[in-house]
């Protein structure tokens, strides 16, 4: 059975160690679309993503699971962006992230 990644599905045998969860960036759309730059600097947090899970490939890590949900800023096209550079599989979470309010 394929393992969906954020460069296509893979076979399961080739997973390797992975990370279970963790988080490239989590950041609020509606303060991205605010603030821009003054934020979120897209090219800050992809470099330092990069220099992270290049680390984490040199110890022998091959897959990473991204936990983090669409409404706490899942970004598909960084995560791709990270995979591509670091050679790295990402498989990406679903669903959303729900809190309730109490008074």
């Amino acid at each position: 059975m394929p393992v969906n990644t954020v460069r296509g599905p893979i076979d399961r045998s080739q997973l390797g160690q992975t990370l279970i969860h963790e988080h490239i960036v989590t950041a609020d759309w509606s303060m991205r679309m605010a603030f821009g730059e003054n934020y979120y600097e897209h090219d800050v947090i992809v470099e330092r993503a990069v220099a992270q899970f290049l680390r984490a490939r040199e110890s022998g890590v091959r897959t990473v699971v991204d936990g983090t949900p669409v409404n706490m800023g899942r970004d598909i096209g960084l995560i791709r962006e990270v995979s591509e550079r670091t050679g790295l599989e990402f498989v990406v979470s679903s669903g959303f992230y729900y809190q309730e309010e109490v008074s």
